[in-house]
């Protein structure tokens, strides 16, 4: 049997040299996720850019005048009445860096060059910026794990921990803008009308969500939902619970009033994507039927429900079995002004490429400034609290 001839060094080198005109020129960006987080918080006006500030201050009402029945004959009293507190956040930033070697740089050129190093590696460090931003904005910015970064939606969501399997919400217990999210930091009272048996929180030992009391009891407390409970079903399973959880969320924001705004903005409820293919499934057997696809308008985006006047969609950046709800009129990114960024909606500022002496190399470095503004009393959890 014949013995095929062995490929030498040279021949090799022979066959790249020949095949490499024939790659393909640029590259296949396969590092995108599904983030819709950013296109929705623009869509409804709730991004600042070209910001000024050394720190963010805003004011919230906590306290309400007090309103007592009148009488003719008693004398009355006057007492200065003072309803605010003060929220206030620092102004934090993100930053990335590349370079680009002489030897790079110049191996980097002429008619096989496949990617163009030079012009790709900035546009790389503004594209990785916003996606790194739009998945940290989930996190608390106070935690090991993201210390220093944005104060995103976790950094005024945490709760006592003791939530059980048969507690529809756990109760609230965190700082954000020092304020404590905690329900009656301040004082005041709720009605206990429901039976023990019914009530939302046994620990609370009282109504809520439902029921009245003092606006400053709950004044900057999220709703945190135990989508686990078996108070919801028998199963406990998110499929068989979150049409009662989420009618649940919405019923209570519109209560708090997180509806609030000039443009009617609904409540929009972001999933993980496990989370939003179950109610996909759960939905799928009361609500949908089939239509054949026809290259036209579909009338509504890709993973996205509409359910109640609220929205709900799934976003990559939701960690795994947790959702989140957000009211637009009560919540807000800020970006500082750019140096060189340019365009009013401009957030990224960019540097480079510069060519450094002492690296002998091209310098390239973004930048992000600002921080998440948001109430958290028109925020929502959705969570397995028993099982955390």
């Amino acid at each position: 049997m014949p013995t095929p001839d062995a490929i030498t060094a040279d021949e090799h080198i022979n066959v790249i040299r020949g095949a490499a005109p024939t790659y393909m020129k640029g590259f296949a960006d396969l590092t995108h996720r599904g983030h819709v987080l950013f296109a929705l918080m623009k869509q409804h006006g709730m991004m600042e850019f070209n910001a000024n500030d050394f720190s963010r201050i805003w004011q919230v009402q906590a306290y309400e005048p007090e309103i007592r029945v009148g009488s003719d004959t008693t004398r009355q009293t006057f007492q200065n009445h003072n309803p605010y507190k003060q929220c206030q956040i620092d102004v934090r930033d993100y930053v990335g860096s590349d370079l680009l070697t002489e030897g790079q740089y110049k191996k980097n050129r002429g008619r096989n060059q496949l990617i163009n190093l030079y012009d790709q590696k900035m546009k790389n460090l503004g594209k990785s910026m916003v996606r790194r931003l739009q998945e940290w904005m989930y996190r608390d910015g106070d935690s090991a794990a993201y210390d220093g970064g944005f104060n995103g939606f976790e950094s005024c969501l945490a709760d006592d921990g003791g939530t059980t399997v048969t507690e529809k919400v756990a109760a609230p217990s965190d700082t954000y803008a020092g304020l404590s999210t905690a329900l009656g930091a301040l004082g005041g009272s709720w009605t206990t009308d429901l039976a023990v048996a019914d009530r939302y929180n046994a620990g609370l030992a009282n109504d809520f969500p439902y029921g009245q009391g003092d606006t400053e009891y709950d004044y900057f407390s999220p709703l945190l939902i135990n989508w686990g409970s078996s108070a919801w079903t028998t199963a406990g399973s998110w499929e068989d619970n979150c049409d009662a959880v989420l009618r649940f969320g919405s019923s209570v924001m519109r209560g708090r009033n997180g509806y609030m705004n000039a443009e009617g903005l609904p409540l929009i409820n972001l999933l993980a994507p496990n989370l939003y293919e179950n109610a996909e499934n759960h939905y799928a057997t009361r609500f949908r039927t089939v239509h054949p696809y026809t290259m036209g308008d579909l009338g509504f985006p890709q993973k996205t429900l509409h359910l109640d006047g609220t929205v709900l969609t799934c976003d990559y950046s939701v960690p795994t079995d947790i959702g989140y709800g957000i009211c637009p009129a009560h919540m807000e990114a800020f970006f500082l002004e750019t140096i060189n960024g340019g365009g009013e909606d401009s957030m990224v500022d960019t540097f480079g490429p510069t060519w450094d002496e002492t690296y002998a190399a091209f310098l390239m470095r973004v930048t992000v400034f600002g921080n998440m503004r948001m109430q958290p009393k028109f925020l929502i959890k959705y969570s397995n609290y028993a099982d955390a």
